[in-house]
């Protein structure tokens, strides 16, 4: 029951924190073991994505200075800030491989861990759409364009939504170097890039409301 459950935010914690920091800001070439893997055996850098170009056509307030067209051809409606349904089969994947053992150790049926896995990944996601896209005055996800936007019991203006809205202003504010996890903060307190939001930061860009 209750472990289970902690289990999976856990993992969820995890993935979203290494996902986000060191493959969509590129840390992982930082990493003195990948740096010597790929020497040894050839293993290209982790390249650049939609996400370092996000980051670069966002204002310190949030809103969005669009990159201009040929730099980002393929942008959708919500550049870049919201999970797409390949999304979630990708990030079911990733969190089931270690979960799916863990709980079945725990004592529950394979059926109901893979149950549990799928729904917990998609409230992550779907609380993900509801909180990334409106921080930078961008619209709602439909059921269409990915895992859709959390919005009954009014999440979205809850205080806990409105406590991540600051954690995730900060993640950007700091140059992308704190605050990694975006709706389940475990792992940057654990590995010490928490950022409080009381923190002085100077503005480097700054946008019209």
């Amino acid at each position: 029951g209750v472990s289970g459950a902690l289990l999976i935010y856990v993992v969820i914690s995890f993935t979203e924190y290494a996902y986000h920091r060191y493959v969509q800001h590129l840390d992982l070439n930082r990493v003195e073991l990948f740096k010597l893997a790929r020497r040894f055996f050839g293993i290209p850098a982790i390249a650049s994505d939609f996400h370092v170009w996000h980051h670069r056509e966002t204002l310190d307030d949030m809103n969005i200075d669009p990159l201009p067209k040929d730099a980002w051809p393929d942008v959708t409606v919500h550049r870049g800030t919201a999970a797409t349904w390949s999304s979630f089969m990708k990030m079911s994947c990733i969190v089931m491989l270690p979960t799916y053992p863990l709980l079945c150790f725990l004592g529950w049926p394979g059926p109901l861990a893979i149950a549990a896995v799928l729904a917990a990944t998609l409230l992550h996601l779907m609380a993900y759409n509801a909180l990334h896209p409106q921080l930078h005055n961008l619209p709602n996800v439909s059921m269409m364009q990915g895992p859709p936007s959390l919005v009954f019991g009014d999440f979205q203006n809850s205080a806990f939504a409105q406590y991540l809205k600051t954690y995730h202003v900060l993640h950007h504010r700091s140059n992308a170097r704190r605050n990694f996890n975006v709706c389940c903060p475990l792992f940057d307190h654990l590995l010490g890039t928490h950022m409080d939001a009381g923190l002085d930061l100077q503005p480097s860009k700054v946008g019209q409301a």
